[in-house]
């Protein structure tokens, strides 16, 4: 399974590189409150083979001397206005991680609230880690708030990371972000400065 995974999505990625997607490349560095640091670069392609996105992410933490890695392709099965319905696969590594890929669904609507709010929420559900995954975006003017998160059902593990961001233009953002990790009776807390730069 995990073989058949992994070669799909090297072929849908593949096929893409003919369809002329739209790719957007940002890093971020992150300070946080105890002086350690963090990056993280990702880069995100539309209209992948037709209807597909891709995500591919990059993390390292100063402190640990620990790396994350995430490749995931989500493929629009059924679109309905602000709504949309598709397949997820994913492959996920890292320092002290256990490597594996997954596939799931998802669920994402996104669309204007009263005319000045951008909001968009993402759902997702992997089968095989039992985790969901999901993201929450608010954006009124050059403020936005958003929290990303997931749930393994089988560990009971949970991430929360809510953050608030100035946008100065289309390619520089400063903000606060906060981290929740860890099982929901014990989570541990990490607060940082963040800048985040699109190119």
């Amino acid at each position: 399974m995990k073989k058949t995974i992994s070669t799909t999505l090297i072929l849908l990625l593949t096929a893409g590189l003919f369809a002329q997607p739209k790719y957007n490349l940002s890093f971020t560095e992150i300070l946080h409150e105890d002086n350690n640091t963090s990056s993280e670069v990702q880069l995100l392609g539309l209209g992948i083979a037709g209807k597909g996105n891709v995500m591919g992410l990059w993390s390292h933490d100063d402190m640990s001397n620990s790396n994350f890695y995430k490749f995931r392709l989500d493929y629009d099965l059924l679109g309905v206005g602000p709504f949309k319905f598709g397949g997820s696969l994913q492959h996920v590594d890292g320092t002290n991680f256990s490597a594996h890929s997954e596939s799931g669904f998802f669920v994402s609507i996104s669309g204007n609230l009263m005319e000045k709010y951008f909001s968009k929420i993402d759902f997702r559900y992997f089968l095989e880690t039992e985790t969901f995954d999901g993201f929450v975006l608010v954006k009124a003017g050059d403020v936005s708030i958003d929290c990303l998160g997931s749930y393994n059902e089988d560990t009971e593990s949970l991430m929360v990371k809510p953050t608030v961001s100035y946008n100065f233009n289309k390619k520089t953002s400063v903000g606060l972000e906060s981290k929740f990790t860890g099982a929901p009776n014990k989570l541990k807390r990490k607060l940082g400065f963040k800048v985040k730069y699109n190119f």
